[in-house]
């Protein structure tokens, strides 16, 4: 056995040498296997994060990061999303898809959408996520508007329409009569659905209620009823981004009024 054993090696051994340069070969035009990705990008991926747009002022960003941490708080305790953290994104850079819901804050120096950033942000609302871009103080709104037209110039939007006082967003998750924020006098602008009664949202809201300082507590006092109503316009935002129109479904509607 051992004898034929041998023999039989010893006829291989020359094909096998033949072959040699040609397992190398291949070995060598294999592609390479794609890299793990990083614990960051899994995080994204498979938690909840709050997103929003790092602008040019070290200030804005920081009062932001306050009122979307105070934000998020506020989601963990009162409702079932649990943000595990809240990420300032680089349009230029950041993979937008992560994120259901980002607030825009928009100053007056913004410049206009570079090619990437433009086919991020379109992508972004052509797939359901929900921007809210937020104007500000009264005292620049018109400066902050001319920014805002500057950055969506070459975004593909539907048609904007003066929130209604029925919207979808009045009701996600508190009972509201607008989206109030460090003031309550503003009516945002919201995007057309694409079919009415449907999931699809909103996916661009507009609105100068300044809305991430009345979440840190900046412009508004801690224990306010303002506050508190500014958190509840936030809640019904991100609840909105998350669930769609189901509110406005009919069966949903026909419930509501049972329930009362």
């Amino acid at each position: 056995m051992t004898t034929r054993l041998s023999a039989f090696r010893t006829m291989l051994l020359p094909a096998f040498i033949a072959l040699s340069p040609l397992f190398a070969q291949a070995q060598a035009n294999a592609p390479e296997t794609a890299p793990a990705p990083n614990v960051q990008t899994q995080q994204r991926a498979t938690r909840i994060h709050l997103g929003y747009v790092r602008t040019s002022s070290g200030p804005v960003n920081s009062d932001t990061q306050r009122g979307m941490e105070a934000l998020a708080a506020e989601l963990s305790k009162r409702t079932a999303i649990k943000p595990q953290g809240v990420v300032a994104l680089d349009v230029d850079r950041d993979d937008l898809s992560f994120y259901q819901f980002i607030y825009w804050p928009v100053t007056p120096d913004a410049r206009p959408l570079s090619e990437a950033a433009q086919k991020r942000v379109q992508n972004y609302i052509d797939n359901g996520g929900v921007i809210l871009f937020d104007l500000k103080d009264a005292g620049g709104v018109m400066r902050n508007q001319r920014a805002l037209q500057r950055l969506l110039a070459d975004v593909n939007i539907r048609p904007l329409a003066a929130m209604a006082k029925d919207h979808t967003l009045t009701k996600t998750f508190y009972l509201l009569s607008g989206l109030p924020g460090t003031s309550s006098h503003g009516v945002p602008w919201v995007e057309n659905a694409v079919v009415k009664g449907t999931e699809a949202v909103s996916s661009v809201i507009i609105g100068d209620n300044n809305w991430a300082d009345a979440w840190a507590g900046k412009t508004v006092l801690q224990n306010s009823r303002e506050r508190e109503m500014a958190l509840r316009a936030g809640i019904n935002i991100v609840v909105y981004a998350y669930t769609g129109n189901f509110k406005a479904d009919p069966i949903h509607q026909v419930l509501e009024r049972l329930k009362r």
